[in-house]
């Protein structure tokens, strides 16, 4: 009787087959492996270098915006830095950024420019300090604090055109009188270069009218006392240009000064004259 035939049997690995797959896969995972790891370099190399060019560029724009102007606070901030990741360090620290920023801006745009400043803005200050109080020049200054302040506000005092003056200026007055009490009006006083310039003044106010007493009457000239006082003072003209206004100007014998005052009552005018301490307080 004959047996059958029996089937084949599963074919027998091949151990040189299966090996290759092993080295194909092995070079598979090698080559991924490999490439990431590339990639990962690349972006680990690009975080870096973005960080130290951005630290870098902040050290320049915070100084030049701090230190306006200052190029010492840029070049010491890191602006020369061939390194950046070092420059972009010097300002993380807190040493860097002092000595890179603040010793920068103090020696280029403090130090220098606040000088300037200062110095400018002193000699600015003064020269506003001086003159904007009041809005007087250094002479019509001068000339105010001259004045007797018994009857001088010196506070009222303004800036008078005179013209061949050195100072002119007009203050409010006042005088008392035992008819009337307290007179107030503003005058005006201006001091001249020369005695001559002074004459050739008052001479053009009223100098060629004839003679008498301005206490008694107008339109005329002669010498006032200061005071009752037994020596003449200087020259005066009374006068009145158009009927309305009264006009009295005095000269000074012992200075190239010229005093006026005007007003549309001329009772009242002369009163105010007569109470009238000496002008000047020397």
């Amino acid at each position: 009787m004959s047996q059958p035939t029996p089937q084949p049997g599963p074919p027998v690995p091949d151990p040189d087959a299966d090996h290759g797959r092993r080295s194909v896969r092995i070079a598979v995972i090698s080559l991924i492996v490999s490439s990431v790891l590339t990639v990962v370099g690349f972006v680990v190399t690009a975080a870096t270098s973005g960080r130290s060019g951005g630290d870098g560029g902040t050290t320049v724009g915070s100084t030049s915006t701090s230190g306006g102007t200052s190029t010492s606070g840029g070049t010491d901030g890191g602006g020369t830095t061939t390194d950046g990741t070092t420059g972009g360090e010097k300002v993380d620290d807190t040493t860097g950024g002092t000595d890179g920023g603040t010793d920068g801006e103090t020696a280029g745009g403090t130090e220098e420019t606040t000088t300037g400043e200062t110095d400018a803005g002193t000699d600015a200050g003064t020269e506003v300090d001086t003159g904007s109080d009041d809005g007087l020049t250094t002479a019509e200054r001068d000339l105010r604090d001259s004045l007797n302040d018994s009857q001088w506000t010196h506070e009222s005092c303004v800036s008078e055109v005179a013209p061949g003056s050195d100072a002119a200026v007009t203050c409010t007055v006042t005088t008392e009188s035992v008819t009337m009490g307290p007179v107030t009006t503003k005058a005006s006083v201006a001091v001249y270069p020369s005695r001559s310039k002074q004459q050739e003044v008052y001479r053009a106010y009223g100098g060629t009218l004839q003679e008498g007493d301005c206490s008694q009457m107008w339109n005329v000239r002669g010498s006032w006392y200061e005071s009752d006082s037994s020596d003449p003072t200087g020259d005066i003209s009374c006068y009145t240009p158009n009927g309305t206004q009264y006009v009295i100007v005095c000269t000074f014998y012992d200075r190239n000064a010229i005093f006026q005052v005007m007003g549309g009552d001329p009772a009242a005018l002369i009163t105010w004259w007569k109470g009238l301490d000496p002008v000047f307080a020397d």
